[in-house]
Parts: C-alpha cells; structure tokens; sequence
C-alpha cells in the first residue's frame, strides 16, 4: 500500500484458526488484510475503491472535505465486510459469555474452586441478565450485540469476589444462616427475610427461562383451586398455557433469545443451583466440582421427567402397545442418568470425600440404588467401610420399599452381613419371605450340600428373569460364585456400576460363618434398632455416619493404593477394552483404580496410549448439531443431561489433570 493510511479497523474473521481481519482506511481505497495462524505476514485479500475519490483523493473531495477518516463517512463498509464472512467457526466452537458452554467452562476451570466461580463470574452474569426483568426499559441495560460472539461487559465477566474462611468453620455459610434465623425469629407476620431487588429479579429471570411445565407445576401448586366443571378447567389449562408460553417468550432477556430449548434449559439449572447453592463448608475443589455436577444433574433429570410425564400423558395408546411389544423382541442397552464421570473422577482425587458423600445423598432420604449409582459412589469412595455402610443403607431402602427380603438380599449377602439378613428375613411374613428364612435355617452354605442347593436356586431364579435374587444365591455359597453372580449383573442386568460394586463388596467382606442354626430368633438378644430408628427402616440418621466420618482423618488420595480383587480388576479391564475412547475421565478413573497412575494422566491429557505419545486432535463437543430437531427430547430423553456432562468432561478434564500433578513433557 503506496497510500497514507487515515485509518483502521479489526473484523473478527469468524475462523477459529486466524487472526482478525485488518481494515486499512487509506486516501483512495480500503484494503482488507487477512494473517492465518501459520503464517508470519498479513496479505492483501480484497480493495475496495472509495466511490467518488478514484482520481482526486480523499482529502481533496469536497463531498467528504471536512471528516476526519474515511470510517466516519462508510460507517457500512464495516457491516458489509462482516456479512461477507461466509466461516461458520463461530456459530460452532465460539460461545457467548451467557452460552451454557461458556458458563459450564468458566465455573469447571476455575482453579480456586466452583464456589468461588458461582459466586464472582456466574452470579455477576445472571445478575446482568436480570436487568431486562425490569418493568421499566430505561433501566434496561443498552445492548446491541448481535450473532454468537457478543459479550457481556468486562467489568461482569471479570468480577472476582474473595470470601476468607477459618478452619473453624466460621464462614460466611454459618454468619448467613444464623442472621436468617434471627430474623426469621424476631418478624411477625413474615416467613423469613424479605427478597432485595436483586434477588426479585433473578427469579423473575428463573421463571422467564424455566420450561414450560415446570413453570406450570409450580404455579398449579400455588394456586387456589374453587370447585369447577372439567369442562371449564379443560379449557382454562388451555388458555393459561398458551398465555404462559407467550408472557415467557416475551420476558426472555435478548442476550438469550437466540439460544436453543435445550441452551436455555440448561441455563435456567444453572441458575437453579446459583439460587439455592448447596453448602461447599470445608470442601477441597475436587468435591465441590462433584456437588456441582450431582445438583446439575438432578435438576436435568427435573426436566426430562417433566417432559417425560406430559408425553406419556398424551401419547397414542396403540404406540405404546407398539413400543412395548418391540422392546420385547429386541433388547437396547440400558442407560441410566448419571452425573459427569469428572465428577467421579474429581471425587476420587478429593480429600473431604465424608462431607461429599453427605452432599450427594438425597435429602431427608436414604441412598437407593439408583441414587448411589447416579452420583457414582462404587467408582470413587475409597473406604470399604464407606461401602460396606452405602450397601446397607441401600439394602434398608429397598426394604422400605418393596418389604420383600428377596429385593434386598444381594446387598446383604455382597457385605456378608447374614445376621442383618437373617434377622429382616424373619419380619417378611410373605410366603417368598418364609420360603427364604427357612431355606437360610436348613443349609450350612460352606457344606457341599449348601453350596448346591444355592446354586440349584439361583438358576431356578435365573430362569425366571430374576437376576439380582439370582445374583444373591449364587454369592451366598461359601466360597460364592463370585464370577457367575458378576456376568448375569453385567450381562442381564446391564448394570456395570452395580456389579463393580458388588465386586468391592465381597471381595473386601469379612469371612463369616453362613450357618444360621445358632441364635436364630429373632429375639435372641438381636436388635432392629441397630438399622436405625422406628424398627430400623424409618430413620433419617446418619447411616454408616461414624465410619464416613473417621474417613476424613484417613488416607488422603495423594498416599492412597487401590486394594482390588481379581474380579474387580477384570470387571475394568472390560470396560475399558469396550471403551470407545469418548469418555476420558472415566478411563482415568478406571486406570487409577487400576493402579496404572502414568497411563490415567497420558489418557486424561487425550493422548492415545496405543500409539505412543502423539497427541489426538480435539474435538469440542456442542449443544448445537446439524441433526438435532426442535424437540431436543423426541429420540432421547437424557440428551440434553448427555450434552451438559460432555462439556463438563471436556472442560475439567486439564483442571483434573493439572490435580493428578503430570510430568512435564
């Protein structure tokens, strides 16, 4: 360019491997440059000619005489360049400040913890995004950002906010809620302390954001209910979803009006757990990454049973009878809703795992099967005491439950806890329940003729598609079938996690007797009170709260050796042989459970082991795909829970690492 350059200006190139492109004002023409990352100088790409200053110069037309730079007189030419720009690197790996991608990387990094994230950068976010709640327009923030790569202001995204805490426990959590109490006590004619501002209008934004059907439940909820017909109260459901549908479409700030159902679902979990954050005292960051995970979890979950139970409600019964009889003839793998396997994974690397263990149970609840497997207990608590106590709690649940001892066997026989067994065999007055006290009475399961009857029975059970009854007779044998019970858990069950659950359990399990013809009444001296209060199935203690508690003091991960059995290790060894290298973190998991530490850290760095180490190319996962319909839910009810855990995996996995203390390469 021979040309004295007036001026210039950047455009964002829309590709993710260049710089931005270069405008060059000069006196007679504009000259766009353009500089790959590969390469060292910027080129010439495009020059345009100003239109009534080819000859004269731009200094020396009268029409433009008197403005400072050619900018001020195109401001268009500027706008026309973007809308050039044909990459669509931006709309697939670039995401705004309040993209859920954005927000789940920036609270999964965080190197001083998820606590501090949700209360600096995400609670600055969500609160900027509430001033489009105001009723007002003149206190709406001015915006004009358009397409995927408009920002929220700098003083939001860079907003950090320090909390000290003592070791006493002493922290901002306690001070808060014992202000709340005060004046929860002090007021009359109030519930507790009144809403700010603020806070008015972040939940004005939840309920902006919400789905459809939650927003719809809460209000049902809320709402006085006069005797009406059906007929009226047909149509009023009607009219007030359309109306309600159509006051949030219009209440959405403009930041998030072009995010997807399935973006703004999630955004709305977020906020969810930034409005009633769980309690991260005295937590390392490794747990708090997990208790973040289990509560965006669950509150995925909230969504897809939601939709799940409007669809269901709707749905051609003639396509059920179809879907049934199909799903007989042909058996799909079963997937369960589980929270990110970073989670797990940042859960075994953390020293707090009592306190962890405590956050993730359900509230005001025991731990069932599935919620033990949902938050991935089996794969990160260390303590076989911990375990031993989980399968009891999980045991006493199902009982609870179903009040069939058959349900709830297998977790008693793993444990090798027969007098527990034997003792809510005698309080199931069922005829399975007779059948089974009276089988433990009459066999000494160490004895040829024990072992063979346990094994007579189980594939008895086996046949009738009880699997998990099956499983418990094949391992109450002395020694059990350990092999044979773990294959029909994998197998028919198709439950990995339970069966390396069950696999820890017996194979850490005291040696016991399995002979029940001393002191076998259940009045001889044994009492239910041990299984907790009111009969040993209606309390909401702290189950196993002793040995969780003792954990804290024990071996902290940096000096902890994984004891496996042979079965354990045979049961991970096949799982990461089935792996189909999309799941880093639980591969780590895997590994360091394995006691191959070098190879977790190679494989969490994502460089593939088998080809020595030549790093992989990485692949961003996205809540945005070409084939992905409007109805986010119509072939996968968990796909959004999929996505989010994607990201998380994604995004922790060089925080994880960075824990796992590498070698330098």
């Amino acid at each position: 360019l021979n040309e004295t350059i007036l001026d210039f200006r950047w455009i964002c190139s829309g590709f993710a491997d260049a710089f931005p492109w270069l405008v060059v004002f000069a006196q007679k023409s504009a000259v766009v440059y353009h500089r790959s990352c590969f390469q060292q100088r910027w080129y010439p790409i495009a020059i345009l000619l100003y239109p009534t200053v080819e000859h004269t110069g731009w200094n020396e037309n009268s029409e433009y005489r008197g403005l400072l730079s050619p900018y001020d007189a195109l401001p268009q030419l500027v706008s026309a360049l973007q809308y050039t720009i044909s990459s669509s690197d931006e709309k697939r790996n670039i995401r705004s400040d309040w993209h859920p991608e954005a927000i789940l990387a920036n609270i999964c990094t965080e190197a001083m913890g998820v606590r501090l994230a949700l209360k600096s950068h995400t609670k600055s976010l969500y609160t900027w995004l509430s001033q489009w709640m105001n009723s007002d327009e003149t206190l709406r923030p001015s915006w004009d950002g358009h397409g995927p790569l408009s920002n929220a202001p700098h003083s939001v995204v860079n907003e950090k906010v320090f909390e000290f805490t003592d070791d006493d426990g002493n922290d901002t959590d306690d001070v808060q809620a014992s202000a709340n109490l005060m004046t929860t006590l002090t007021m009359t004619g109030h519930s507790g302390k009144p809403k700010s501002d603020e806070e008015l209008r972040l939940s004005d934004l939840q309920s902006a954001i919400a789905p459809t059907d939650i927003v719809e439940k809460k209000d049902e909820s809320n709402r006085y209910h006069a005797p009406r017909s059906r007929e009226f109260m047909t149509a009023m459901s009607h009219s007030n979803a359309l109306n309600q549908s159509l006051e949030n479409k219009k209440r959405v700030p403009s930041p998030l009006e072009k995010l997807s159902k399935d973006e703004l679902n999630c955004v709305w979990a977020i906020g969810e757990i930034l409005s009633n954050m769980p309690s991260f005292k005295k937590m390392d960051s490794c747990a708090q990454l997990c208790v973040f995970c289990v509560d965006l979890m669950r509150r995925l979950v909230t969504i897809k049973e939601t939709y799940v139970q409007g669809s269901n409600n709707s749905a051609n019964p003639y396509d059920t009878i179809l879907k049934q009889t199909s799903s007989t003839l042909e058996r799909e793998k079963e997937v369960y809703d589980t929270a990110a396997s970073a989670a797990f994974l940042s859960a075994l690397m953390s020293d707090s795992q009592g306190r962890l263990l405590d956050a993730c149970r359900p509230k005001n609840e025991k731990f069932n099967w599935e919620s033990a497997r949902s938050v991935g207990i089996p794969f990160w608590a260390r303590s076989e005491k911990v375990i031993s106590s989980i399968a009891e709690e999980i045991a006493q649940s199902i009982y609870k439950t179903t009040k069939s001892v058959m349900d709830c066997a297998l977790y008693y026989v793993a444990s090798r806890k027969m007098k527990t067994l034997k003792a809510i065999a005698a309080t199931d007055r069922s005829d399975s329940g007779t059948k089974f006290m009276k089988f433990l009475l009459a066999h000494d399961f160490s004895s040829d003729r024990g072992r063979k009857a346990a094994e007579k029975n189980a594939y008895s059970l086996l046949r009738k598609r009880k699997y998990a009854s099956a499983a418990a007779f094949f391992l109450i044998a002395e020694p059990p079938f350990i092999r044979t019970a773990l294959d029909i858990i994998t197998v028919q069950m198709q439950d990995p996690s339970l069966a390396f659950f069950v696999a820890r359990l017996i194979e850490n399990a005291p040696k016991t007797t399995t002979h029940f013809n001393d002191g076998l009444t259940i009045g001889g001296g044994f009492s239910l009170s041990s299984m907790g209060g009111g009969g040993g199935f209606a309390g909401s203690g702290d189950i196993g709260g002793n040995s969780i508690q003792t954990e804290e003091n024990g071996v902290s991960f940096s000096e902890w050796t994984p004891a496996l059995g042979p079965n354990s290790r045979r049961l991970l060894k096949a799982q990461l042989e089935d792996s189909s290298d999309s799941d880093i973190c639980l591969e780590c998991l895997q590994l360091l459970w394995l006691g191959r530490p070098n190879e977790a850290k190679i494989r969490l760095s994502r460089v593939s082991i088998t080809d020595g180490l030549n790093a992989v190319d990485i692949s961003a996962p996205s809540f945005i795909k070409a084939t992905d319909s409007e109805n986010s839910f119509a072939s996968n009810g968990s796909k959004l829970l999929v996505k989010a855990n994607e990201i998380i995996n994604f995004c922790a996995a060089p925080t994880l690492l960075k824990g796992l203390k590498p070698d330098k390469r």
